[in-house]
């Protein structure tokens, strides 16, 4: 048992914690840095105001789940690599024994986040919310029970001289694999940490200007700067999708789509990744937003970041497309500034991401 956990050990867990250096540093600097000291994301006061936000409470389970997502694709990305194939082996040992390893696997790649699941059940039991306490409980058991699982199982399926597809065993529903959700799943596949940064930016400046700044004594331009300034950190996560999407998905402009097919594609891709922001807000409802409030800044944050995109098929340089959102964002503040709707604003940015889509998208040719 010893000798095998060794292995994991130099194959999975410092080699995990080495190649994610940055961003544990981040994390580290977010949670006991860049915080006040009485309101640090890890003290009693803001653990107490997530148990009893359901909303807020939601988004960082969504976040531990996509740290979990990130250890589970590392681990299954680390095994089906050729020079680990004798780590197969281990299926002829006892089911017990390989269970109980991955156990003790998951537990040092999944520490930092068992540790704050921890924390948060510590105040919910404090609290005395029963249902909170048995789903966050359950929450850390079913991550648990599937990761653990899932490994087990994979040694005792997959022998050494049969391919390596495991990734077919556990795909997305069939209509999830559709063109149509093929840019969205990117973000899962192979954005994931690039996504849960941009997501916890957005977010943070977002809460920011609600906290001190609420609509109801200061209106919804404050809101909505607060908002245009999240998804301006938006724009390395659009650069890589568009990156990936001229460059590892050429198939997409051989399918005989419309451009209005091409419009959708993109809308629906970032219909997903704004999805955390719209939940977030929905959670301000009717506190400081009316319901078709939160809808008009959902299609502005649409329209930003279709935008963007298509902008890049103007075919320039890295420099001048930062420089230009830069141009962008000061225009569109300026406009929020002097009280222009944000459904208006939204439907311009989506009217000139279409336009720019079909005026630019059969010229463009990648350089980089």
């Amino acid at each position: 048992m010893k000798p095998l956990q060794v292995i994991w050990q130099k194959i999975l867990v410092y080699p995990y914690y080495r190649d994610n250096t940055g961003f544990f540093f981040f994390w580290i600097m977010l949670l006991v840095v860049f915080q006040n000291p009485g309101n640090r994301l890890f003290t009693e006061p803001f653990l107490s105001s997530v148990i009893q936000t359901p909303v807020v409470l939601s988004v960082i389970l969504g976040v531990l789940l996509l740290y979990f997502l990130k250890c589970y694709r590392y681990v299954k990305a680390k095994l089906t690599q050729p020079e680990h194939e004798f780590l197969f082996l281990t299926s002829l040992l006892p089911v017990r024994i390989v269970w109980f390893s991955w156990l003790l696997v998951f537990a040092g790649l999944y520490a930092p986040a068992l540790l704050y699941l921890s924390l948060l059940l510590n105040s919910a039991i404090k609290l005395q919310t029963g249902f909170i306490c048995c789903g966050l409980l359950g929450f850390g058991l079913v991550a648990t029970g599937f990761f653990t699982g899932y490994f087990t199982w994979l040694h005792h399926s997959l022998k050494s001289e049969i391919q390596y597809t495991s990734r077919g065993y556990l795909r997305f529903a069939p209509t999830f694999n559709s063109p149509w959700f093929i840019l969205g799943k990117y973000i899962w596949q192979e954005a994931t940490g690039l996504f849960l940064l941009t997501k916890l930016f957005c977010l943070t400046v977002t809460w920011f200007f609600l906290k001190f700044y609420p609509s109801t004594d200061y209106g919804v331009r404050l809101a909505a700067v607060g908002f245009l300034m999240g998804l301006a950190g938006h724009s390395l996560l659009v650069f890589r999708m568009h990156l990936f999407a001229e460059s590892r998905l050429l198939v997409l402009r051989q399918l005989p789509f419309t451009n209005r097919q091409r419009f959708m594609l993109l809308l629906v891709a970032y219909s997903f990744a704004l999805l955390p922001e719209g939940l977030f807000l929905l959670s301000y409802i009717p506190l400081q937003f009316p319901t078709g409030q939160v809808i008009f800044f959902y299609g502005f944050g649409l329209g930003f970041l279709l935008f963007l995109h298509t902008w890049l098929y103007r075919s320039q340089s890295h420099q001048n497309y930062y420089q230009q959102i830069f141009y962008l964002f000061i225009s569109l503040l300026f406009l929020i500034l002097f009280s222009v709707p944000v459904w208006l604003l939204a439907g311009i940015l989506l009217l000139l991401s279409f336009g720019l889509l079909q005026r630019f998208y059969y010229r463009f040719e990648a350089s980089w």
